[in-house]
């Protein structure tokens, strides 16, 4: 896998958005296609627009995953809805591809085989 020059060693922010219930990333859509995971979102996430809310417990930590395999430092700004349920629960589904599952695994794969090299 090619890395993208221009995210080697840059530090992000990204908003972690909560409510009661579930909790999301929001990332730029450009972003998820550079990094080579727009194919391995699942539909538990959102889109609205020119970004996608990747759900806490599978999406986000691909993304996280992927982010630190090219070497990008990722801070998050917490936002919570403590008393109703977020408003991206109405956005649109992710358009998630009938293998998406199977695209996600063979990047985790990938990533932990850079980490294992790394480590030898």
């Amino acid at each position: 896998m090619k890395i993208p020059q221009k995210l080697q060693g840059v530090q992000r922010s990204f908003e972690y958005l909560q409510d009661p219930g579930h909790g999301w990333i929001k990332v730029p859509n450009t972003l998820l296609v550079r990094l080579g995971i727009s194919q391995a979102i699942s539909p538990y996430s959102y889109i609205r627009q020119f970004h996608s809310y990747l759900e806490e417990d599978c999406d986000a930590a691909l993304f996280v995953e992927a982010m630190r395999y090219y070497g990008v430092i990722i801070k998050l700004r917490h936002r919570t809805a403590r008393i109703r349920e977020s408003r991206i629960r109405n956005y649109d589904r992710y358009p998630s591809p009938p293998n998406y599952e199977l695209v996600r695994q063979s990047l985790l794969r990938e990533y932990r085989q850079q980490e294992i090299n790394i480590g030898a």
